[in-house]
């Protein structure tokens, strides 16, 4: 018990401990305001309006807004997210605005150069498979190619740690509560409100603003609205634009409703919300100190993810125990009413948490939500009511938690008894028959001379097999040594004491009496 006691301990202490952290992250606020920096491009480009508008172009000696830095990928140049002064807002290549770029991962043959080497852009290319391709200039004048992710321009490596934009920013709202925020405010007010639209568009003083909102549709699709404004900077309507259709979409079209209903619940939605921004490193690519760090990221990361996933139910019945921690408010509920409504809660919270994450997840990994729950039924055995000390002391005028500490062992008998007891020895199988189960079509075909033919068809053929035999076990005839104890625990606060009774066993002696077998059939 004691062992058993200390292990629950233990690993309620890693889920108090990780709790907090949890907390910390979700109350602590994250970067949300875009850059405002004025660049002025020196060669002229197009600004991608993410298809919802053809792409403008910024001409050379134009000055425009930089919000933020795209991140890096081989399917895409690198790019700048920037706004022009007549209100449009979308991407640009960076080297329209800066020709000087640091190598963030060392080349080698043709192309050789060494990370934080500083290389001059002349232009980029995508080839077949979309991969893009910069050809570029190193000091001594050699033209060399590299690849989009392997470096990045100066001016974006300024901002580069503080306002790179996570691609899978966003944030989740119901369709009712996305009307009632953004539907009939202005332009201006819905900026200041939310996050700033991902792409806007200005067509002849009418707005239109690709918004980074996510909507869960009846289908059990992801959408993303574009919103229209009018003459008077109105959002008057949107469109709705697909972005994913999920996996569990048929579930999803039963239990819409309820998701509408949740998502409503900012707390619950605010924890699907990415960030606007990541924290990354750009150097480092070709280190083992990187891959080392990239590893454990990862594990971090999914160690995370894990625990984001099972702890967040339990946030509000792991509240509702802390109160035990004050008796004077829980002093009238007993041990087992107390965790009779944390467990129901739990379970309530799991269930509510496992319809919002329909969307985001395969319905398969819910199970998971098993061992949560079977962590607070050890919690209940161990700690409350089932065991001694219990977590919460017994005096109905105290009810302090995890007070009561060992006092003495109080030494109360010892005896010698005969026992007859039997010792597993091994399993023996004696034989193994195989068969097979099928399920049958029958087809009757009837001619035109009136004659019929039936055809029987097998599938669903599953193989079997029935495996026999006995386990083996030794009889002893043994005398037992026996030693009794009273463990004696006391609450510091009342001095209210709980015992059990503990018992040493020692076998003085034993002889075999015999042997004896237990027969066994089972099928697989």
């Amino acid at each position: 018990m004691t062992l058993k006691k200390n292990y629950l301990f233990f690993s309620g202490m890693v889920f108090f401990i990780i709790f907090l952290l949890y907390i910390l992250h979700v109350i602590i606020p994250l970067p949300t305001k875009s850059l405002s920096q004025k660049i002025t491009a020196i060669s002229s480009d197009t600004l991608s309006m993410e298809g919802i508008a053809k792409p403008v172009i910024i001409k050379k000696g134009e000055t425009v807004t930089l919000l933020a830095v795209r991140d890096e990928s081989i399917y895409r140049p690198m790019q700048f997210w920037v706004e022009t002064s007549n209100g449009n807002r979308g991407y640009v290549n960076q080297f329209a605005f800066d020709h000087k770029a640091i190598v963030l991962k060392s080349q080698e043959g043709k192309n050789a150069c060494e990370e934080k080497d500083t290389i001059t852009l002349m232009g980029c290319r995508v080839d077949k498979v979309g991969f893009w391709t910069y050809t570029a200039k190193k000091k001594d004048g050699t033209k060399i190619e590299i690849k989009s992710d392997d470096i990045c321009t100066c001016l974006a490596f300024e901002y580069f740690l503080d306002y790179e934009l996570s691609d899978s920013r966003g944030t989740l709202l119901s369709k009712r509560r996305f009307e009632s925020r953004y539907i009939g405010h202005t332009f201006q007010e819905n900026e200041r409100r939310a996050r700033q639209a991902e792409v806007v568009v200005n067509q002849a003083g009418r707005l239109r603003a690709y918004e980074r909102v996510v909507l869960v549709a009846k289908d059990g699709a992801l959408y993303r609205p574009v919103i229209t404004y009018d003459e008077n900077s109105i959002a008057s309507s949107y469109e709705l634009r697909k972005v994913r259709r999920t996996r569990n979409a048929w579930l999803i079209s039963y239990v819409h409703p309820v998701i509408e209903f949740l998502l409503d619940v900012p707390t619950l939605a605010n924890q699907f919300n990415s960030t606007m921004f990541e924290i990354v490193s750009p150097y480092g690519h070709s280190t083992v100190g990187y891959w080392i760090l990239f590893v454990f990221y990862i594990i971090a990361l999914l160690l995370y993810g894990a625990v984001w996933y099972v702890v967040t139910p339990l946030m509000l019945p792991t509240l509702f125990l802390v109160l035990l921690r004050w008796p004077s408010i829980l002093r009238e509920m007993s041990d087992a009413t107390v965790w009779m409504v944390a467990k129901y809660m739990a379970i309530l919270c799991y269930i509510i948490w496992a319809i919002v994450m329909l969307p985001f997840m395969p319905w398969w990994l819910l199970p998971l939500f098993y061992f949560p729950l079977r962590w607070f039924d050890n919690m209940e055995d161990v700690y409350m009511y089932g065991a001694v000390p219990h977590g919460r002391c017994q005096n109905s005028d105290c009810r302090v938690m995890w007070k009561n500490k060992f006092d003495r062992r109080v030494f109360l008998r010892e005896y010698d008894t005969r026992e007859n007891n039997s010792y597993y020895t091994g399993t023996h199988v004696t034989s193994k028959q195989k068969y097979q189960t099928w399920k049958e079509d029958v087809t009757t075909k009837t001619y035109a001379d009136g004659h019929k033919t039936v055809d029987t068809y097998k599938h669903d053929v599953q193989n079997h097999t029935i495996t026999s035999g006995y386990r083996s076990y030794d009889d002893y005839d043994e005398l037992v040594h026996y030693k009794e104890y009273q463990m004696i625990y006391k609450c510091p606060v009342c001095g209210y004491e709980e015992y059990y009774i503990d018992k040493e066993r020692n076998v003085i002696d034993r002889h075999l009496k015999g042997t004896h077998n237990n027969s066994f059939t089972r099928t697989t």
